[in-house]
């Protein structure tokens, strides 16, 4: 009876640990650069409940970009598995960037005049009595510099303050450069009336020089220039898991060769879970030193799982290019909605060769970019006459008409067509069926004249 319990015994320990060795099966410690304490609630009751983590930005720049490097680590033992709720990100805001940077290659200058200087800088000293000034006997009537962004930045606005009125500016023309040799027009020549605070949106690009050329009719006088980019929120994302008050866990993440395990979790509800919140970070003390074997540090290694000595980081983010989703536009955090290893700001949804970040119609292909009325919305995905028919689609593209209505078919709605004319357009081809008609009758007594007189049998 003793040995049957002693069997027993091992037999339970045997599936206890099988069933631990299953649960850590993906997961070896020194294989994870960072994690983070899970902080419960204090409100947690005793009994196991559905617990919701937040995710925060410095798991977004470190993970995975589909996550799947996140574990959850109870007792520093017991892999816990979990459930991922995403919710979309969203433009929030805008950050002004141009004081970060330099203005360089004035047309010209205004000379100092008793000690006073107005320069090109005077436009980023953040006082707004202090001004640039162009020399008006060289450039009478254009004038133009070119705005450093010290980086290819995502900007989408511009707000000028002149207050002058005298001495300001009638139309602004804006390009965008990475070389200052080859320059892509932004937003055309635009014509803006006269007001001491002027503000002009154009399409997202993200070109490192900016040159404004602005066209005037006294002296040139800018007092302040500032350049806009917007800002994103991240994606809310949170991990829902079964845990109790004693538990003690934590998160780790930092680990690009690791995938998402195939966990089986009944779905949980997020109104019905306690929200627990994320400690600072902290390097894995028990994580390799050198992970791709660079000779370079993990902590200093942008790329720290895939060898590359060189450390090229072409877009300035602090993600190397080897291992960036989206080389050539800035984006730490790595975000990737769809998980096909491009990152979002590097997305082509409809194909037209335009970034979805900097076209003006994302969703539907339009590789001119056409802006007839200049406010960011590409022509071919307006709708100028607000009947809930974009223009490249529309019959009548500034009449409503969304039955879209077109009675002779020609093309051209019946809202804007001048008259009905399926008869005067179709009037050629009419005709012409008519001269053939008649000249087939005259063949035909032609021939049968000729038969009569003998001509032909």
């Amino acid at each position: 009876m003793a040995s049957f319990k002693k069997l027993t015994l091992i037999l339970i320990s045997l599936l206890f640990l099988s069933f631990c060795f299953n649960a850590l099966a993906d997961f070896a410690i020194e294989n994870w650069l960072f994690y983070k304490k899970i902080i419960l609630p204090e409100a947690l009751p005793e009994e196991k409940n559905i617990i919701a983590l937040k995710l925060d930005e410095e798991v977004f720049s470190r993970a995975r970009s589909d996550f799947g490097d996140l574990r959850i680590i109870e007792n520093d033992s017991k892999e816990i598995p979990f459930q991922m709720i995403k919710k979309r990100s969203a433009e929030i805001g805008e950050e002004e960037i141009a004081r970060q940077g330099e203005i360089i290659n004035p047309s010209s200058v205004q000379p100092p005049f008793r000690e006073k200087s107005f320069g090109p800088e005077k436009m980023l000293d953040r006082n707004e009595a202090t001004y640039f000034q162009n020399d008006y006997i060289k450039d009478p009537k254009e004038t133009n510099f070119t705005i450093d962004l010290k980086g290819k930045i995502l900007t989408k606005k511009i707000v000028i303050l002149s207050t002058d009125p005298a001495n300001t500016w009638t139309s602004i023309k804006i390009e965008g450069s990475d070389d200052l040799e080859n320059w892509q027009i932004i937003k055309g020549r635009t014509f803006l009336p006269f007001a001491p605070q002027r503000e002009m949106t154009y399409p997202k690009n993200s070109f490192r020089y900016l040159k404004l050329s602005f066209e005037h009719t006294g002296s040139l006088k800018i007092h302040e220039i500032m350049v806009y980019t917007p800002i994103y929120s991240i994606p809310e994302i949170y991990l829902l898991f079964i845990g109790e008050r004693r538990g003690d866990y934590k998160l780790y993440y930092g680990n690009d060769l690791a995938t998402m395990p195939p966990y089986k979790v009944e779905r949980l509800s997020l109104e019905a879970a306690f929200f627990a919140t994320l400690s600072v970070g902290y390097i894995n003390p028990q994580g390799k030193a050198d992970y791709d074997s660079d000779n370079i540090p993990n902590d200093r290694d942008n790329c720290p799982f895939i060898f590359n000595p060189d450390q090229r980081d072409t877009d300035e983010d602090k993600i190397g290019d080897a291992c960036d989703n989206c080389p050539t536009f800035k984006n730490s955090n790595q975000l990737d909605r769809d998980n096909n290893g491009v990152g979002d700001v590097c997305e082509d949804d409809d194909k037209d060769g335009v970034v979805n970040i900097l076209d003006n119609c994302p969703n539907y292909p339009n590789f001119d970019q056409k802006d007839e009325n200049n406010n960011g919305i590409g022509d071919a995905c307006e709708d100028f006459d607000g009947d809930r028919i974009i223009n490249d689609k529309d019959n009548c593209i500034y009449d409503y008409n969304p039955d879209q209505g077109d009675k002779d078919k020609d093309g051209i709605g019946d809202a804007c067509d001048p008259r009905d004319d399926r008869w005067t357009e179709r009037w050629p081809y009419l005709l012409w069926t008519v001269i053939a008609i008649v000249i087939g009758i005259i063949i035909f007594f032609a021939i049968r004249l000729l038969k009569k007189m003998g001509q032909i049998k």
